[in-house]
């Protein structure tokens, strides 16, 4: 993977900002990504954390890294002081801590929200202003480069980095 990007032109990368992660298999990162954002969502009020992957199995699978992001809020909501409402109507793949009025008229809450999708097409990372994007098994994106090119612009707003994102994982490429 580190190989496939050294290769190419990334100008839009910044080292100081976004992190690519060459590490062994089996350590544990899916979970350190998945605490940052139960931490977003939990204490960031408004932000926005998004998971992508090439491959669905990687977000909703039993060991789905988006699983992982739930389980933590039910953990937190259970077991801690800071429990969060969610949105009536969430999906398998967003969550949002906001909750309406009787008259649904009104909403209240953080209204942080997480995103989870996996993508075939890779300008489907593009729009919105995230404070962390997540790429699980980045060696599974069939076409790694232009979801990067497409990404990179969207977590930035004129010359100052309003967000990153994390590239970990080999996947099945």
């Amino acid at each position: 993977l580190s190989e496939k990007l050294c290769e190419q032109n990334m100008d839009n990368l910044v080292p100081e900002v976004n992190l690519v992660v060459g590490k062994t298999r089996r350590i544990g990162f899916s979970y350190k990504k998945t605490a940052k954002g139960a931490y977003n969502f939990t204490f960031l009020h408004g932000s926005s954390t998004k998971y992508f992957a090439a491959e669905e199995a990687y977000i909703t699978s039993g060991n789905g890294i988006f699983n992982k992001v739930i389980e933590s809020l039910d953990f937190i909501n259970a077991n801690t002081g800071w429990s969060q409402l969610r949105q009536k109507g969430d999906s398998n793949l967003m969550k949002k801590a906001q909750f309406f009025d009787q008259s649904g008229t009104t909403s209240y809450g953080h209204k942080s929200t997480l995103i989870a999708d996996w993508i075939k097409d890779p300008e489907k990372v593009r729009g919105g202003d995230s404070l962390e994007v997540v790429l699980e098994e980045g060696g599974s994106f069939p076409k790694l480069l232009t979801i990067l090119n497409s990404l990179v612009p969207t977590l930035k707003e004129g010359i100052r980095y309003t967000g990153r994102f994390t590239l970990f994982g080999t996947g099945t490429q």
